[in-house]
């Protein structure tokens, strides 16, 4: 590939986004992150505090699903090894939690 072709292939990549648009869209994952934490602790107070204690394991498997996509993806695009872990380590605890939750009725 020479130089044109490069110049090219790149012109057509970024032809309907500017900078913004793009940094914009890599911001999005962690707004919606913090989005679904803020309502995952509002549930789990009310579900603690207001429905007499009930389990809040779903909720904590949501946020562990969410951390785990995102540390997974961190790992296989930038081929992080401490992002694998982290990876591992939030499907283990969305696992642990789904179990808790689904013997809860039996």
């Amino acid at each position: 590939m020479d130089k044109d072709e490069i110049l090219e292939k790149s012109r057509n990549d970024n032809k309907n986004q500017d900078e913004r648009e793009r940094s914009v869209l890599s911001k999005s994952p962690y707004f919606g992150l913090m989005a679904l934490f803020t309502v995952s602790t509002i549930l789990a107070f009310y579900r603690k505090f207001g429905l007499s204690g009930a389990s809040i394991s779903d909720l904590l498997a949501l946020d562990c699903a969410a951390l785990f996509g995102m540390e997974l993806h961190q790992a296989v695009q930038l081929k992080r090894l401490h992002s694998a872990l982290f990876a591992l380590g939030f499907l283990a605890l969305t696992i642990l939690f789904l179990a808790d939750y689904m013997t809860q009725g039996w």
